[in-house]
């Protein structure tokens, strides 16, 4: 059963209200992200497009005699999750310890400090992600909300950076399944698209599917004909396009928008040298007579 959700406009809300408290690392929980993509400001819609991950529960491990369970988003390992009386913990393999990743015991007038929390990490759950300007969240509301099939603890924030910014108790961040800061002229926001329980799925912020991902108004032919595989790369892909085309042109930039290559394509089958790259994301743009065709990223590993 599917139930359309907006969070934040939900009529039923209770201000005093005792439950028990729903886990998060519910056997059988998944999550939807929406990555929105906006490429080095263009205004074109072709530049623009969205990645959605698929984020679930994998198995447990052990870690200072503790059980965390390994999350995987689009069938890879990333972040070790534990959580316990209200409390949802991250394992940082790096200095090893875990910190804190959600707080559901926090109440109005209460702040969270980011710096000593899992979020102050180069790399998330679901996503990469950033949070070199964020000190502390603090909570300016609480409510207790019917949201996918049950009565909810609700946190609201208040950051001068982010906008829409809430927990909720069973679910997570309704940004996404981490918390993220949008990366000049690379990536706008992130959003929850959806999140599935018991069987069943519920939106949020719009959505209406959990497996959106999509590459917005790009013609069928060139979304269907044009690919670089393999991609992630370690050192060369293959380019591919429908037919000759002396035309068109392939640019690669990093994520600060500095271009790194750029190649004519005259033929329907070219091999890309990504041999001298870092390992990170990048993004790559393809024209035709200087009009921007797509633009997509690309993963070296």
């Amino acid at each position: 059963m599917n139930k359309q959700l907006l969070v934040f406009t939900l009529l039923l809300s209770i201000q005093s209200f005792s439950q028990d408290y729903i886990p998060m690392l519910q056997e059988g929980n998944t999550w939807s992200v929406d990555l929105y993509f906006d490429p080095f400001g263009c205004d074109q819609v072709s530049c623009k497009f969205t990645d959605t991950k698929q984020v679930s529960l994998g198995a447990a491990e052990i870690h200072n005699s503790l059980s965390y369970t390994r999350i995987i988003s689009d069938k890879e390992p990333t972040c070790l999750l534990r959580e316990d009386n209200y409390l949802v913990y991250r394992f940082d393999p790096d200095e090893n310890e875990e910190k804190i990743l959600f707080d559901y015991s926090l109440e109005i007038g209460d702040s969270f400090n980011l710096t000593t929390s899992a979020y102050h990490h180069s790399t998330g759950c679901a996503y990469f992600h950033s949070y070199a300007d964020y000190v502390s969240l603090n909570v300016i509301d609480v409510e207790y909300i019917e949201i996918a099939g049950a009565v909810r603890k609700v946190i609201f924030f208040e950051e001068d950076n982010l906008s829409d910014l809430a927990w909720i108790e069973g679910i997570g961040n309704i940004t996404g399944f981490d918390l993220m800061e949008p990366i000049v002229d690379i990536m706008s926001h992130s959003a929850l698209a959806c999140f599935s329980t018991n069987g069943e799925s519920y939106f949020f912020n719009g959505a209406s599917s959990c497996e959106n991902t999509t590459v917005l108004n790009i013609s069928s032919l060139n979304e269907n004909s044009i690919h670089l595989f393999p991609n992630p790369v370690s050192e060369k892909a293959t380019l591919t396009i429908p037919q000759e085309n002396s035309s068109l042109s392939f640019i690669v930039y990093d994520v600060n928008g500095k271009k790194l290559m750029e190649q004519d394509i005259s033929e329907e089958s070219t091999s890309l040298d990504f041999s001298s790259f870092t390992e990170g994301m990048y993004f790559y743009q393809i024209y035709s007579e200087n009009e921007l065709i797509l633009t997509r990223k690309l993963l070296v590993l």
